[in-house]
Formats: structure tokens, sequence, C-alpha cells
């Protein structure tokens, strides 16, 4: 069974290779900035009915 090796630096090709540190917090990062937006938006979208509500009760 043949290994491929086809940039010849020695490291197979079908493997990730391993992760170095900046890339670990990049991807961490990028994480976390997802979350972040995820949270915001549930937010907006509680505080636009939170408002609806208060202008229903208002209008009443």
């Amino acid at each position: 069974m043949a290994v491929d090796d086809t940039n010849g630096d020695g490291n197979v090709q079908d493997q990730p290779a391993e992760e170095t540190p900046q890339q670990a917090v990049e991807r961490q990062l990028r994480a976390a900035q997802e979350e972040v937006r995820q949270v915001a938006e549930k937010m907006r979208a509680a505080l636009a009915e939170n408002e609806q509500r208060t202008k229903e009760g208002t209008d009443g």
C-alpha cells in the first residue's frame, strides 16, 4: 500500500496536520463570535417582542 505524499514534505495527505496554537485560538475565536451573534439575535428578537407588547398595551 503506497503512502500519498504528493507535495513531498513527508506528511501523509489524507490526515489533517496538527493544529497550531494560533489556529486553535482562531478556531475558538470564530466559535465565540458565532455564539455572540446568536445571543445578540435572540436579544434583538426579545426586545422587538417586548416593544410590540408595550405598544399594544398602550394602544388599547
